[in-house]
C-alpha cells in the first residue's frame, strides 16, 4: 500500500494498493524511493519503528538520533526533550525549547534545511511546515518539531507523513518513503561552516572579552561565552553555530558575560562590520586582524613623548605612553606604534609633548588630535595631529 496524504485537513489523499503511483514521486522515478527493512510483524495492529541514524542542519550532521514511528493523529514530529532541546534551542531559526513548549520564527527560509537519514538517505522537512500557528501576543509561532516522547520512539506526526509519498509493504516487511512531484523541498542546501574567532587583544586595557554575539544579515543574534580558547586566542564555536555560505555576520565583543541566549551584558568594546562567510574549507577563520589595523602617528620636531588614549563604548580604559626619539620615526615623518593594533569601532587620542620622563610625558603639548576612529581600510593607519596653538 502506498499512500500521499493532503496537507490540508478534510481532503484526503490517495491510497494506491498492490504497487505504487510514480506521478507522486519526485522525477516520477521509483528508485528515488528509500526503503528500510522492518521485523517481521506478528500482530496486524502491532506498531513498527524505524531508526533515524541522524538529523542534518543542511550538510552537517549534528550527532542526533532514535527510533520513530509514525502516526498520522498527531500533526507534529514529537523527540524526546534533550534532543528537542539540542535541536531547536541550537539550530532551528528563533527556537527555544522550555517547559515542553516549542517556538521557532514564523517566516523560516527555504534555504534552512532539516534533514532525518533513514536507510542512509537524507530526507528534507519543507521548512514552510516547521512553523505552525502564531503565539498569541509574540512574534513567534509554534515549532511543529516538540519534545514529549521521553518514554519510547520519536513519533512523526502528519508534519512529516503529509509531505512524504510512504510506502507499507507488509509483505516485504519494510517500508518506502520518497520526496513528493508536488512538495517544494527549496533549493539545494548551501555549504555551513564552522567558525572560529580571533578575539581582540584588550586584556591589557579592560578584564577582557568575557561575551561575544553574532548578528547575521537579517539580524538574528546570538550570544556565546568564550570558553574554547586556543593558544592564538581563537574562539570555536563548534557545532552550536555555523555560517551559511553567501551570509554576512557582524561579531560584537563585550567586557561582560552572556545575560541570555542573546545578549552580552557590561560595556561593548568592538563591533566588526559584517564580513561574508568563507566556506571553501570546513573552518571560516576570523583574525583579529581582519578588523584591525597597525598605527602610525606623524610627529613634529621636538617631541619626545606619545600619550595614546584608548576609549572603549565611549569610556578611557587605556592611557598609554612612548618615547620617542629621532631614530624611531621614518622617512615621512611617522612613528610606528609596534605590537599596537588599531580595532574598528573604537575611538583613539593622541597627544604628544616635549618632555618624556620616569615613563609618562611632561612638559608641553605640541600637537594632538582627539576621538579618532581607525581608518581600517589603510594598513597601518595614518594619524596626522593638529598643532597646539
Amino acid at each position: 500500500m502506498a499512500l500521499s496524504m493532503s496537507s490540508n485537513v478534510g481532503l484526503g489523499g490517495t491510497i494506491t494498493f498492490g504497487g505504487t503511483d510514480l506521478k507522486f514521486i519526485m522525477g516520477n522515478n521509483e528508485s528515488n524511493i528509500v526503503y528500510q527493512q522492518l521485523p517481521q510483524l506478528t500482530d496486524p495492529n502491532q506498531p513498527f519503528t524505524v531508526n533515524v541514524t541522524n538529523v542534518y542542519i543542511s550538510k552537517n550532521p549534528i550527532n542526533s538520533s532514535g527510533l520513530i514511528l509514525f502516526d498520522s493523529g498527531l500533526k507534529s514530529i514529537h523527540l524526546d526533550d534533550n534532543s528537542a532541546s539540542t535541536i531547536i534551542n541550537n539550530y532551528l531559526p528563533g527556537g527555544n525549547f522550555s517547559n515542553g513548549i516549542a517556538t521557532v520564527d514564523c517566516n523560516i527560509s527555504d534555504t534552512f534545511g532539516l534533514f532525518f537519514e533513514i536507510a542512509n538517505q537524507k530526507l528534507r522537512l519543507p521548512s514552510n511546515v516547521i512553523s505552525k500557528d502564531r503565539v498569541s501576543g509574540t512574534n513567534k509561532c509554534e515549532s511543529a518539531i516538540t519534545g514529549g516522547a521521553n518514554n519510547g520512539p520519536w513519533i512523526f506526526g502528519s508534519t512529516f507523513i503529509t509531505n512524504f509519498y510512504m510506502v507499507f509493504d507488509q509483505g516485504n516487511s519494510q517500508i518506502g518513503i520518497a520526496p513528493r512531484s508536488d512538495i517544494n523541498y527549496g533549493p539545494p542546501p548551501s555549504n555551513q561552516v564552522k567558525i572560529a574567532i580571533q578575539a581582540p587583544d584588550v586584556n591589557y586595557a579592560t578584564a577582557g572579552v568575557n561575551c561575544l554575539n553574532i548578528t547575521d544579515q537579517k539580524g538574528n543574534v546570538q550570544a556565546f561565552s568564550p570558553d574554547n580558547v586556543d593558544s592564538d586566542g581563537y574562539y570555536y564555536l563548534g557545532d552550536n553555530y555555523l555560517a551559511q555560505e553567501g551570509f554576512n555576520y557582524s561579531i560584537g565583543f563585550y567586557s561582560g558575560s552572556p545575560s541570555d541566549k542573546f545578549n552580552c551584558s557590561n560595556s561593548k568594546l568592538i563591533i566588526t562590520p559584517y564580513y561574508e562567510a568563507d566556506a571553501t574549507t570546513n573552518l571560516w577563520k576570523i583574525n583579529r586582524r581582519d578588523y584591525s589595523v597597525g598605527i602610525k602617528v606623524q610627529i613634529p620636531n621636538g617631541s619626545k613623548c606619545l600619550h595614546w588614549q584608548v576609549q572603549w563604548n565611549d569610556r578611557t580604559f587605556q592611557l598609554r605612553y612612548f618615547q620617542i626619539n629621532e631614530s624611531v620615526i621614518d622617512n615621512d615623518g611617522y612613528f610606528h606604534l609596534d605590537g599596537v593594533l588599531a580595532y574598528v569601532s573604537v575611538k583613539y587620542s593622541f597627544d604628544v609633548y616635549d618632555d618624556y620622563r620616569s615613563g609618562i610625558c611632561w612638559g608641553n603639548s605640541i600637537a594632538l588630535n582627539n576621538d579618532l576612529f581607525p581608518d581600517i581600510t589603510n594598513d597601518p593607519w595614518a594619524v596626522t595631529l593638529n598643532y597646539e596653538t
